[in-house]
């Protein structure tokens, strides 16, 4: 992967939420997008896609990038499964990038897409 982490925080939700929603289409385009929390103005936003039995919560709250996924209602700590995960912190557009590649090597390494 070119890109590299980095901390620049993206504080515009509708930034960050594009950004996301971008990258999901593009990895991920059997996911779609099921619900959303956007607080505007309080720096907590939320996008949650499924596909099948999958769903993935992603956004970020207070400058922290958020992510979680779930396999049959069951939670998986991406952050225990793989280093590079918990590499992550600052909510920023290469973060988003980098998670959603993650994310997406994870489930084609677990045979679950």
């Amino acid at each position: 992967m070119d890109i590299k982490k980095d901390n620049k925080w993206i504080a515009d939700c509708k930034k960050a939420t594009t950004t996301i929603m971008s990258e999901m289409k593009e990895k991920l385009p059997d996911f779609k997008l099921i619900d959303q929390d956007l607080k505007r103005g309080t720096s907590f936003y939320v996008l949650i896609y499924g596909f099948n039995d999958l769903i993935i919560k992603i956004g970020g709250y207070r400058g922290d990038i958020e992510f979680e996924l779930y396999i049959n209602d069951n939670f998986i700590s991406l952050r225990n499964e793989d280093d590079r995960f918990s590499e992550l912190h600052t909510a920023s557009e290469n973060n988003f990038i980098i998670a959603i590649n993650l994310i997406k090597k994870y489930l084609k390494a677990n045979n679950h897409i």
